[in-house]
């Protein structure tokens, strides 16, 4: 058996600690330094960053991910989470913009897009692993996402 490991540093990392706010100048130098590890995948898009990069940072997202994928070039794949129908956002999309945007994200350097749908409603998927796999993609889909609440006492 093999085991692969998918790095998340380059999105949640950042995501989580402080309000995905790393600029990609940032980035470069860790993902190049990422790739030497050898990890299947290097998770540096999806979520958030997408709404960061305009809202906040004044960066191109696009640009972002073929300015990655020129840093590590084909070792590691880059990787992307994704909302399913919700895309990045947090509202469901028609499925021309779903093709558009898989198609944009597979020839900007995307690899591999990890798709899930927080409802765990498998409709809310398939047109995203439609485009993503037409475009020469890997979709990577979740079968359920669990999130436990705990009620403060």
């Amino acid at each position: 058996m093999t085991v692969a490991i998918t790095d998340v540093v380059l999105r949640d990392a950042h995501q989580s600690l402080f309000a995905t706010r790393l600029r990609l100048d940032d980035m470069l130098p860790v993902a190049a330094q990422l790739d030497d590890v050898g990890y299947r995948s290097l998770e540096c898009w999806g979520g958030a960053t997408f709404d960061s990069c305009l809202r906040y940072l004044n960066e191109d997202p696009w640009e972002r991910l073929e300015k990655i994928k020129a840093s590590v070039g084909n070792i590691s794949k880059l990787t992307a989470l994704s909302r399913g129908r919700n895309l990045f956002g947090y509202n469901p999309y028609p499925d021309k913009i779903i093709k558009g945007f898989c198609r944009n994200s597979i020839e900007s350097g995307l690899d591999i897009m990890r798709i899930f749908d927080a409802l765990n409603d498998v409709e809310n998927i398939k047109s995203t692993v439609k485009y993503v796999k037409r475009f020469g993609g890997m979709a990577d889909c979740a079968a359920v996402s669990y999130t436990h609440l705990r009620a403060h006492e």
